[in-house]
């Protein structure tokens, strides 16, 4: 074999034996298992509670968590069973909320102080409040403010915190009967003393509020003035609350507004708000809240209900469980995900996902959304047709 002959003999085969070496390096990296970044694949570690805190806390900077406070007593005729609202908001290590319930029975203090502390536990052993609005003065949505504070030293108001709560002092201004608001008043400037002394009034916004940017969220509030104290129906002095995430995402927090002021908001300050994401339904469901043309309007992809079957009750336009079968509105309800309902908001256009739990990564339960029988208690259930309405 000639020099030349060689040459070209070895410099092919040095070709084949790097090709071989790719091929292998190929083959080896295709045979390793590609890292799963999805939240379920990263809570599913076994951790212990203060590395869950902190590894959770990284994956879920913005949630809104719906608390559990509601309770069915076998002695209830579930047609007047207690439930109440009590929401958190987190945003980028900041704390809010909407509403504070009520522990009205021993099951809902129960609840109250088990998710709590489990929120506390989750956030490292503390929470500090920027701000709660408290929608009206009704003893579901403020009664547990003072306790909370009693009850957990481990929460707290940062020196900014503000509350939220419509008051008007002079009497020539009101022409309604002003004694509640003024009671719940007094109550929260009582406990607003014992952190800021003689500043306390400082931290109490009783009409017209700002609209504000908090964490992650662009906060706006409606039905927040004059007119709204003076309405006779305590339902409807309830401040409405708008929230926008900067992915888009959108939810509205209607307190338990009734349907004559839900059309008032409408052609007026509400007009503008349509089509939006998320919708905490007034008035835990029931049917004085959320008519039609309301729910038409604001056209929601996912709806929540803090209560328990008032989306069942019957109404002349409809439940709400129907309002939203027909419009394909997924709907959710407190009750039936008794570990807590919770929303977190994703870095994506309009991304977020509920879950069943405060803290795990659960799949939310909905609420049942055909005929049969719906099983609240062992002994609480009732039948409902195909237009989602209790029958017998």
């Amino acid at each position: 074999m000639g020099v030349d002959n060689l040459r070209k003999y070895f410099e092919n085969l040095r070709k084949k034996v790097m090709i071989c070496l790719l091929c292998v390096l190929y083959l080896s990296a295709c045979s390793q298992p590609k890292q799963d970044h999805s939240l379920d694949s990263a809570t599913s570690y076994d951790l212990d509670e203060s590395e869950y805190s902190n590894f959770e806390q990284d994956l879920e900077s913005d949630v809104v968590y719906f608390l559990n406070c509601e309770d069915l007593p076998e002695e209830a005729s579930g047609w007047t069973t207690p439930a109440g609202d009590r929401i958190m908001i987190q945003s980028n290590g900041h704390w809010g909320m909407i509403d504070v319930g009520m522990a009205y029975t021993d099951v809902m203090e129960e609840q109250a102080q088990d998710e709590l502390e489990q929120l506390i536990a989750y956030n490292g052993g503390h929470i500090e409040l920027d701000f709660i609005i408290i929608t009206h003065a009704h003893i579901d949505h403020y009664g547990y403010f003072a306790e909370m504070f009693e009850n957990h030293s481990n929460l707290s108001m940062s020196d900014e915190f503000k509350v939220y709560f419509k008051y008007e002092s002079d009497k020539e201004k009101l022409s309604i009967d002003n004694t509640k608001n003024e009671e719940v008043y007094r109550g929260i400037l009582a406990v607003l003393e014992k952190r800021f002394g003689e500043n306390a009034k400082n931290h109490i916004l009783t009409s017209d509020y700002p609209d504000i940017v908090w964490g992650d969220f662009s906060i706006s509030f409606y039905n927040d003035s004059l007119d709204a104290i003076n309405q006779e129906k305590p339902n409807n002095t309830s401040t409405v609350v708008y929230m926008r995430h900067n992915n888009g995402t959108d939810i509205l927090f209607m307190g338990d507004v009734e349907k004559d002021r839900e059309a008032t908001l409408l052609s007026g300050e509400l007009s503008n708000v349509v089509d939006i994401d998320i919708l905490k339904a007034g008035h835990h469901g029931l049917p004085s809240s959320t008519g039609m043309e309301f729910f038409s309007h604001m056209n929601p992809s996912d709806v929540v209900v803090t209560g328990l079957d008032g989306m069942y009750n019957p109404s002349d336009d409809g439940t709400l469980a129907y309002k939203c079968l027909l419009n394909h509105s997924n709907l959710y309800g407190t009750y039936f995900n008794p570990d807590g309902l919770r929303v977190v908001f994703g870095k994506n256009p309009d991304e977020y996902t509920f879950y069943g739990s405060l803290t795990q990564s659960l799949s939310p339960q909905t609420v049942p959304m055909k005929a049969g029988t719906v099983t609240l208690k062992e002994y609480y259930e009732f039948l409902i047709d195909d237009t989602l309405k209790k029958v017998g």
